[in-house]
C-alpha cells in the first residue's frame, strides 16, 4: 500500500467536506503505518481527531439547522382564529422545517373548523407518519378527528370519505343451530 497516496487522497476528501470518508481512508491507514515512522503515525492520529471534531460540529449543526429565534417567531407569530389560510401556511411551513408536531397542531386547528377534511387529511397523514408507526398515526388521526360542537351532529353522519353513512341495521336474529 501507498501511504502517501492514500493520505494524499484522505486530504483531497478532507478538502472537499467529506469527512467521514476522509476518516475513513485513515483509519485503513493507520494500522499500515511502519513501526519505524512514528511521525506519520502522529500526523495520522492528529488528523483523525480533527476529522473526528469537525464531523461532531458537522452533526450539531444539522440539529441546529434553523435558528432559534425564527423558530420561536414562528411559534408565537398571532393569527386569528378565523384566518385559516394563515394556519394552513403555518402548518405548512412547520411540516417544511421539520416541527412535526407544532405542524400537527396547527393541522388540528384546522379541523375543528369548516375546512374540508380531504384537503387536510393527506397533509395530517403525512406529518403523523413522520412522527409514529402507521397504526399509531392512524390512532392519532382518529382522535384528531373526533367531532367538534356544531359539528358533531354533521360527523356522525358521514364517513371518512364525506359520503352520507347509511342508516344503521336492525339486529339480525342468532342464527338457528341448523344453519352450523
Amino acid at each position: 500500500m501507498d501511504i502517501d497516496a492514500r493520505i494524499n487522497e484522505a486530504e483531497v476528501c478532507r478538502s472537499m467536506g467529506l469527512f467521514s470518508e476522509s476518516l475513513y481512508i485513515y483509519e485503513k491507514i493507520l494500522p499500515s503505518v511502519p513501526g519505524h515512522a512514528p511521525h506519520i503515525h502522529m500526523k495520522i492520529c492528529k488528523q483523525m481527531e480533527l476529522l473526528r471534531a469537525e464531523i461532531a460540529k458537522e452533526e450539531k449543526d444539522v440539529d441546529s439547522d434553523r435558528p432559534a429565534d425564527e423558530i420561536s417567531l414562528l411559534r408565537k407569530t398571532t393569527i386569528s382564529p378565523r384566518d385559516l389560510a394563515a394556519i394552513l401556511d403555518s402548518a405548512l411551513a412547520f411540516q417544511e422545517m421539520g416541527l412535526y408536531a407544532e405542524s400537527v397542531s396547527e393541522y388540528a386547528k384546522l379541523l375543528s373548523e369548516d375546512v374540508p377534511p380531504e384537503k387536510l387529511i393527506p397533509r395530517l397523514t403525512e406529518v403523523l407518519l413522520k412522527l409514529h408507526s402507521a397504526s399509531h398515526a392512524v390512532a392519532e388521526l382518529d382522535a384528531l378527528r373526533v367531532p367538534h360542537g356544531d359539528r358533531a351532529d354533521q360527523a356522525r353522519r358521514r364517513d371518512g370519505r364525506g359520503h352520507a353513512r347509511p342508516p344503521p341495521r336492525a339486529a339480525q336474529p342468532p342464527c338457528p343451530a341448523s344453519c352450523s
